[in-house]
């Protein structure tokens, strides 16, 4: 086995395009990792480095993952591109005129994608809004004036947040994997190591109570990418041509997959980014009126812990399982394009039939998907009563960041072995009697 990566590795370096893209992913990332520790102009990190809230931790991950949260000039991420996608998405079912530009081809992916940008910054800009009503109360923070310091700050996190956005197109352009997810993914990693030792050093740890602790790890782990690569198979059969003597059938594909987890890790964020927006919304009222009703939602939603948190998010969850399942697996467009390339399903007629058994079988694999992505978000929780003693390590036993990751490391490979597949069928064709391969001799 060990032979065997370590010819992967080779036959990587060895592949010219698949070198570069690593080479260009790493470069990108590493620039987004350095901007990660830039300090906001006249912040003094000294008198604010404090420990973050709970839903700062899980903005922490999501964002930057440094204990600089809402203090450097990537403090928004990518989190205004989530929202303003998330927004794009639900127009694109609601609304005529997206839903137009959804069924044009390339042309219309390329006005939304656009579309998109404008939301992302607006977006980015109410947020880095809140953000700087945020600091500006605390009296300890140094500023030359007020008057000067909303507009550069405001300024600052919203080219930083383009910026990342920008780095994240540049990671699915030049380089490996969907650049939004390689970003959060450089985000956990590089807190995982700081979490191991920070669990590793409380005072009632031991050696083998800590050595289980990363079996339990493993088993969760691979639970979660058998769940994530598991599939239901619907039989496919194609009409059969003439082309000369022999009959043959048209499209390679004998089965149409839908994944046990369709979505993805999407509905996750989709949920916390619905929970963080009245979370702001209440912030920003608390401290103006610290007795009023917003306090109260303030402490619920910030508590990533409690019971009322979890209901609210799992609730999201499961009803995001079955909205983003509809929109990955559109059924009535399955269904015209096997009735276009003379293809059916044995026993249902083509058409209106088709789709609505296509839906029949999203709707039933998509329920225990749903429920497995709600067990798998309460995990952290769970670890932190019975088996975490800090709170850094909790949230790597489940829940968004092991999804990303394990997507993510499974995308990356696919796209490997892609090339590299490629890359040896190319050397066959270049190869001595090439013209020979395929011919029946």
């Amino acid at each position: 086995m060990i032979t065997s990566w370590f010819n992967t590795i080779k036959d990587i370096y060895q592949t010219k395009e698949l070198r570069t893209r690593l080479y260009n992913t790493l470069f990108y990332v590493t620039i987004f990792r350095i901007g990660i520790y830039i300090v906001l102009p006249t912040i003094n990190l000294e008198i604010l480095s404090q420990e973050s809230s709970d839903f700062a931790k899980f903005l922490d991950i999501l964002l930057n993952s440094t204990a600089l949260s809402g203090k450097v000039i990537f403090s928004l991420g990518i989190s205004p591109y989530i929202s303003a996608s998330i927004i794009t998405q639900i127009t694109s079912l609601t609304i005529p005129y997206f839903q137009r530009l959804k069924k044009e081809g390339p042309s219309g992916r390329a006005q939304l994608n656009q579309i998109t940008r404008y939301i992302t910054f607006g977006m980015a800009i109410m947020q880095s809004t809140m953000y700087v009503g945020a600091i500006a109360r605390d009296p300890r923070v140094p500023m030359i004036s007020r008057l000067f310091f909303f507009p550069l700050t405001i300024l600052v996190l919203t080219t930083g947040a383009m910026f990342c956005v920008w780095l994240a197109d540049r990671i699915t352009a030049k380089g490996l994997g969907s650049g939004s997810s390689v970003l959060i993914t450089s985000n956990i990693a590089s807190g995982l190591l700081g979490a191991l030792y920070v669990e590793y050093s409380n005072k009632e740890s031991t050696l083998l109570f800590f050595i289980l602790k990363l079996l339990i790890l493993l088993l969760i782990i691979t639970i979660t990418i058998t769940f994530m690569q598991g599939l239901r198979k619907i039989p496919l059969q194609y009409a059969t041509q003439m082309v000369g003597a022999q009959a043959t059938y048209r499209g390679a594909r004998q089965y149409l997959p839908i994944g046990l987890n369709t979505p993805g890790v999407m509905p996750i964020i989709f949920a916390q980014t619905i929970t963080s927006i009245p979370l702001m919304i209440a912030k920003f009222f608390a401290q103006r009126n610290p007795n009023s009703y917003a306090t109260t939602i303030v402490s619920t939603l910030s508590n990533t812990y409690g019971w009322q948190y979890n209901l609210i998010l799992c609730t999201l969850i499961f009803m995001g399982s079955f909205f983003y399942a509809t929109i990955f697996v559109n059924a009535n467009e399955m269904a015209d394009e096997l009735k276009r390339s003379n293809g059916f399903i044995p026993g249902i007629m083509s058409g209106r039939s088709t789709a609505e058994y296509i839906d029949e079988k999203l709707s039933k694999i998509t329920l225990p998907g749903s429920l497995f992505l709600v067990g798998i978000t309460l995990i952290p929780v769970l670890a932190k009563k019975f088996i975490c003693y800090e709170k850094e390590m909790c949230r790597y036993f489940g829940g968004t960041s092991q999804l990303i990751t394990i997507g993510v490391i499974l995308d990356i490979g696919k796209r490997i072995e892609s090339y590299l597949f490629d890359t040896y069928y190319k050397g066959m064709l270049k190869a001595p009697h090439a013209h020979l391969l395929g011919t029946n001799q």
